[in-house]
This record gives structure tokens, sequence and C-alpha cells, in this order.
């Protein structure tokens, strides 16, 4: 994760003292552009656990039903 992020974060960093709107724009489509990837990997981490659940009660129980 961090490998993945740190190149946007340290072009975030580089920028000029006064940056423009278009700047600004362009930095808050990147910022929700990562923000949606994140929601998206936690709710398959979320989703992942959920079935993990699932799977070990019914192998301790021997099935779902």
């Amino acid at each position: 994760m961090t490998s993945l992020l740190r190149p946007k974060l340290m072009n975030k960093l580089s920028g000029s003292a006064n940056p423009t709107l278009a700047d600004v724009e362009k930095r808050r489509a990147a910022q929700m552009s990562s923000t949606t990837l994140l929601d998206r990997f936690q709710l398959a981490n979320v989703i992942t656990a959920i079935l993990a659940l699932i799977s070990g009660t019914s192998l301790l129980h021997n099935g779902l039903f």
C-alpha cells in the first residue's frame, strides 16, 4: 500500500507555494480517486472476513444447514 501511495503523496508535497485553481482541482480529483480505491479495498476486506467467518463456522458444524 505504501509503495503505491508514496509517489503520489511526494508529488503533492513538491507543488508550488501558491497553486492555481487547475492544480487544486487536479489534486482534489486525485484525492477522490484515492478515496474510492480505499473504499473498495475496505469493502473487499470486510467481504473476505465475513466469508472466512461463514466458512469456519460451516466447517465447525459440518455444513451450513
